[in-house]
């Protein structure tokens, strides 16, 4: 291919990377924040009646603010506050920030307020999930204390801890759990295999992805039944759970978390495309420092980079395609896969779910 070719290809590809990520999960009210100020922003107009605190717990029900518009911007007045919200409807929300402000980690989010097939809410402030940790700075140790998470779970192999070790507070357990390791990745080993052939196109990336949740669902069963159980059962204080970038071992984790809680599919896919929303300026990054050190001349097509780099509804839809017709679903995947009994499954959903 001459040059003039490959500039084309690239800027091609490149441009249609390079797109922009939209909130994939939908709900009423949400929060865009920074370290100063909170942006609450309703899905609709109307006549909202939003109240704040710095807890779940303690919200000041006694001192109402009265919205009218589709947003509502405030001082950040503690860490991590707390809005209780009453909607037009009259439907009482819990909101807070679902993607944390923690310097350098651009996708460190609570799976809390998602709500349920039961209609009740996952608990804020208990399952959260990340990117990598080794970029947590020191100063940022006092924030992980104040959110008094206890452990965290590293997904990664050994080689990815030994070029990016997490940075932790001394008191926060930490817990390897590999999913897989670098030898038996299945994913590393088709991209190493395709790019060696010639070239990775964005077709190859995606389909590889789409195997590595569907081994997820078959292959790694088990291990996902004691990390779930571990997270779930064991451990009664917040924790972490990531593994490089948050998206891939960490996305399915998050995944049948929310499945064992009844949270309805949609609502799980949408969560899992979050991601990309919350990491699309480290995607255009990453895949512009790519062509710009021409690494992608003869071995990858410049859309591979961005299939890889971001999460697509049908990587996971591919695992529960697989749950559906190999196990019987979602319900007989949790029981007999993943091993918790119905019972045991109803007394986790009354622990770590609300209702208003």
């Amino acid at each position: 291919m001459n040059k003039i070719n490959l500039f084309i290809l690239v800027m091609t590809t490149f441009l249609a990377t390079a797109q922009t990520y939209k909130r994939s999960l939908k709900e009423q009210v949400y929060i865009n924040s920074d370290v100063k100020n909170i942006e609450l922003n309703f899905d609709k107009k109307g006549k909202y009646i939003v109240y704040e605190g710095p807890t779940f717990e303690s919200i000041d029900w006694n001192s109402p603010i009265n919205v009218k518009q589709k947003k509502l911007v405030v001082n950040r007045n503690s860490p991590r506050p707390f809005f209780g919200i009453i909607t037009p409807s009259k439907d009482t929300l819990i909101i807070a920030e679902r993607k944390l402000i923690i310097a350098d980690l651009d996708n460190f989010r609570d799976l809390g307020g998602l709500k349920t097939q039961d209609g009740r809410y996952v608990n804020w402030g208990r399952f959260y999930r990340a990117d990598a940790l080794h970029d947590l700075l020191s100063s940022e140790f006092s924030y992980i204390d104040y959110l008094n998470i206890n452990k965290v779970f590293d997904l990664r192999s050994d080689a990815e801890i030994l070029q990016a070790k997490d940075n932790l507070p001394t008191n926060v357990i930490y817990e390897h759990f590999p999913i897989f390791d670098d030898k038996n990745s299945g994913m590393l080993q088709g991209i190493q295999q395709k790019m060696s052939q010639g070239v990775l196109t964005k077709a190859d990336a995606e389909e590889l992805l789409m195997q590595a949740n569907e081994s997820f669902a078959i292959h790694d069963s088990n291990k996902f039944d004691t990390l779930l159980h571990q997270i779930i059962v064991q451990d009664n204080k917040p924790n972490v759970f990531h593994c490089t970038a948050g998206k891939d071992r960490t996305g399915f984790t998050a995944a049948m978390i929310l499945a064992i809680l009844k949270v309805d599919r949609k609502t799980i896919l949408d969560e899992y495309e979050m991601t990309n929303f919350y990491t699309e300026a480290k995607i255009k990054k990453y895949i512009d420092g790519v062509i710009n050190q021409k690494m992608l001349e003869g071995k990858m097509e410049p859309a591979a980079i961005g299939a890889l780099m971001s999460v697509n509804k049908k990587y996971l839809e591919a695992a529960f395609k697989i749950i559906d017709a190999k196990y019987g679903g979602i319900d007989q995947y949790i029981k007999n896969q993943l091993g918790f009994s119905d019972e045991q499954r109803q007394r986790i959903i009354e622990k770590y779910t609300y209702k208003i």
